[in-house]
């Protein structure tokens, strides 16, 4: 009798669930009526709330007028001072949960923005870009990307793209001069050309501007290869006695080549190729 009981119950709210997430995401595709907000400290909520109390109950709250003043005023003062008194900005590398797939977002100390990878996405799938990526960056505050690395073409790491350049702008992309015949790839970068995103083919060896006091590097191979994981966007970057290597879905075929012209070395934090695979990470790496 409890299953019966409990079936329509858990179908209502399942329906109800539905309708919102569905409502939800109807609107959220009027980017003009959308307000994005990042995340809130507790020093904004007091503020918040107390001018929202004074506003709405001014006639009602008598004695407490002075009381919620006070708060409101001491809170916005402790918000001053705690932008004040914070530390130097430093490095900030987050690894985002896109499943089986990658997607990275580095924070420069001089506040510039780089997106590694979006996960997979499209129609079919589920968009890791529309629904990790995006409010990621929209939760931290973080309303632009200035440079989005696409490592190679597979659908676990270029997926999340459209939904990213639909929803976030986008200063510059780069990509690999492999060919490429994927129609998620493909209709993404037409995308990124359609919004006049600057659009960069790495051949070979490229320093990374604009992002000092970290420094950094990114690397595709000039020739051709059959296999897509082989000539992945490599990215290196160094703060202080930090460093970092985003190795995409680089093979032991990349990997020698790298070895050999000396752009392999020992770094603090490995993203470890192909999501760990064996037959792509050796001994050696």
């Amino acid at each position: 009798i409890g299953g019966h009981l409990a079936a329509p119950m858990a179908a209502s709210a399942f329906g109800a669930s539905w309708l919102l997430l569905e409502t939800v995401g109807f609107f959220e595709r009027f980017q003009s009526i959308t307000i994005s907000w990042s995340r809130p400290d507790v020093l904004s909520l007091l503020v918040y709330f107390s001018l929202t109390a004074l506003f709405l109950f001014w006639n009602r709250l008598t004695r407490w007028r002075v009381v919620l003043l006070a708060l409101a005023l001491l809170s916005a003062n402790l918000l001053v001072w705690q932008k004040a008194l914070a530390g130097p900005p430093r490095l900030e590398v987050y690894f985002l949960d896109v499943g089986q797939g990658d997607a990275a977002v580095i924070r420069f100390p001089n506040g510039r923005i780089m997106a590694i990878d979006a996960g997979n996405g499209g129609r079919i799938a589920y968009d890791y870009g529309r629904r990790v990526v995006v409010p990621f960056l929209r939760y931290s505050g973080w309303n632009k990307i200035d440079l989005m690395l696409i490592t190679h073409a597979d659908a676990d790491h270029c997926g999340g793209l459209r939904a990213v350049l639909e929803r976030i702008p986008v200063d510059q992309l780069m990509i690999t001069p492999h060919p490429c015949e994927k129609p998620l790839f493909l209709d993404a970068l037409s995308l990124a050309r359609t919004l006049g995103i600057a659009v960069d083919t790495i051949c070979g060896y490229d320093t990374l501007d604009g992002i000092w006091p970290a420094r950094g590097f990114v690397y595709s191979r000039p020739d051709t290869v059959e296999n897509g994981n082989e000539t992945s966007l490599i990215c290196y970057l160094q703060y202080g006695d930090r460093s970092f290597f985003f190795s995409g879905d680089m093979g032991p075929e990349l990997q020698g080549h790298l070895y050999r012209r000396g752009l392999l070395s020992r770094c603090t934090v490995l993203k470890v190729p192909h999501h760990g695979a064996r037959h792509n990470n050796s001994r050696g790496l």
